[in-house]
């Protein structure tokens, strides 16, 4: 896994990081891939914040623009998926949900737009041989 290029789709809720989102980059940083990116649109003041990160050794990528604010999941998983279209990661790893919209679209959404498969409600992650991912879904 450590070839493996993994990009980590997060949000920043009233300018911090969401915890949903932190345990998803947990997980990225568990798989011991040495090409981490955390990806985030939202304000230019999350910057430092954002820039703290790569003390963790992953990239960080801030997509700003004042045309971005208030858009819906839609818009920000299109705005999202055209980012990682253009150097396509090996997985992405996202959060269950913002703790401010709770609406759990985002991230089926990006993979959608990009048409790839996505897994949902991961509670276990773990190597599979040098380049897969075995994962445990929560069941109800």
């Amino acid at each position: 896994m450590q070839d493996a290029k993994i990009v980590v789709a997060v949000k920043y809720c009233g300018g911090d990081l969401n915890p949903f989102d932190a345990a998803a980059l947990e997980c990225a940083l568990y798989t011991g891939s040495r090409d981490i990116t955390v990806l985030t649109m939202s304000p230019p003041s999350v910057m430092p914040k954002l820039e703290a990160l790569t003390r963790l050794g992953v990239k960080a990528v801030l997509l700003t623009d004042a045309a971005y604010a208030g858009a819906d999941t839609l818009a920000t998983a299109r705005t999202l998926a055209a980012f990682i279209k253009r150097q396509p990661p090996d997985f992405i790893f996202c959060g269950r949900q913002s703790t401010d919209g709770d609406t759990a679209q985002v991230g089926p959404a990006i993979a959608a737009q990009l048409g790839i498969p996505c897994v949902c409600w991961v509670s276990r992650i773990e190597a599979a041989g040098e380049d897969g991912l075995e994962v445990a879904q929560l069941t109800s």
